[in-house]
């Protein structure tokens, strides 16, 4: 079964932090986990360092200046606090794991922890001595934080062991169309009346008579286009439509390219992660409810961001996609 590579699971998980772990004001909660082992401080950092260099390496140090959308927290307080949202569902899944996978004492074998012990002194050889003295931690701290990724990545798979992954090329078609926009129907029957004339140019006619300075459309099956001229779909390359009317403007359509595999291979694997990421939101939501996971340690009040030129390291996914990225297979 195919993993979520490199960065996805980290995308997919911080899309449910921000945006969809249930709020537990006015809300009984049956099943509130209050034992939970948290991440020491050193393990976190291993996530936080990560973050924080993905962060500058894209827009730059003074990232850490800004504040965030409401104008008063700092960004640097609003990214570490998502990554500890991050690690909360990095725990909550590992909960799921250890009680309710069946065997899952089974699950992680002497080849996989044997590959995990690799990837985690890989990331220790490569951490520079800024890198160390900024996150802290040990071989034994970033073993402990791989095997928990690891597990989160297997429930995610669980989780999805049963979604049907097979999109039709009709379900993610894309093609491509020249088009003439008018306001005037007659003008318009006109037009499409001379192109019927040999040699027509259409790219002429629009050039002369579209009221849009748009020629060219990529037309997405599901996408607002297709829905609003369902015809374009059935013209084959060279073809040309009717005039078509909607919202008091006329059209007509030439197809350029009936079938744009490249675009629809495209389409086909976004339609495939958007049905994955709404099956595996709903499974998390459910479970994450009934057992609330929260981190109190006060360490996360001191963690700073700026000011830490000394890392560099953002390699924690790139490695263990180098171990895991192929297949994960489900026991």
């Amino acid at each position: 079964m195919e993993l979520f590579k490199n960065k996805k699971v980290l995308v997919l998980i911080m899309i449910l932090t921000i945006g969809i772990l249930p709020s537990c004001s006015g809300i009984k909660i049956p099943n509130v986990n209050r034992n939970i082992e948290e991440y020491t401080k050193s393990e976190s950092m291993i996530f936080v360092s990560q973050l924080k260099n993905e962060y500058e390496e894209t827009f730059g140090s003074d990232i850490w200046k800004l504040t965030s959308g409401d104008g008063k927290t700092k960004y640097e307080s609003y990214v570490v606090s998502n990554v500890k949202k991050y690690l909360e569902v990095i725990k909550t899944l590992n909960l799921y794991f250890s009680t309710e996978i069946e065997n899952s004492s089974k699950v992680i074998t002497s080849s996989i922890n044997s590959q995990i012990m690799k990837a985690a002194r890989e990331y220790i050889d490569s951490l520079s001595d800024g890198d160390k003295k900024y996150i802290n931690c040990t071989l034994e701290d970033v073993l402990k934080m791989y095997t928990e990724y690891y597990k989160a990545c297997y429930v995610i798979e669980y989780a999805l062991r049963n979604e049907d992954n097979e999109i039709s090329v009709s379900e993610s078609k894309v093609i491509r169309v020249d088009q003439i926009v008018m306001s005037d129907k007659e003008k318009a029957m006109k037009v499409r009346e001379d192109l019927n004339q040999r040699g027509a140019n259409f790219a002429y006619f629009a050039r002369q008579y579209s009221e849009s300075d748009v020629v060219s459309l990529k037309i997405e099956r599901g996408d607002e286009l297709s829905g609003m001229f369902p015809e374009a779909f059935l013209l084959d390359n060279g073809e040309m439509s009717d005039v078509i009317e909607f919202n008091n403007k006329f059209y007509i359509f030439k197809c350029t390219d009936a079938y744009d595999q490249y675009e629809t291979e495209k389409r086909k694997e976004y339609i495939k992660k958007a049905i994955r990421s709404k099956a595996f939101t709903d499974f998390y939501t459910e479970y994450a409810s009934q057992n609330v996971i929260v981190f109190k340690d006060p360490y996360w009040q001191d963690i700073s961001l700026s000011n830490h030129p000394e890392t560099k390291t953002t390699n924690f996914f790139e490695i263990f996609n180098k171990y895991f990225g192929e297949e994960l297979k489900l026991q």
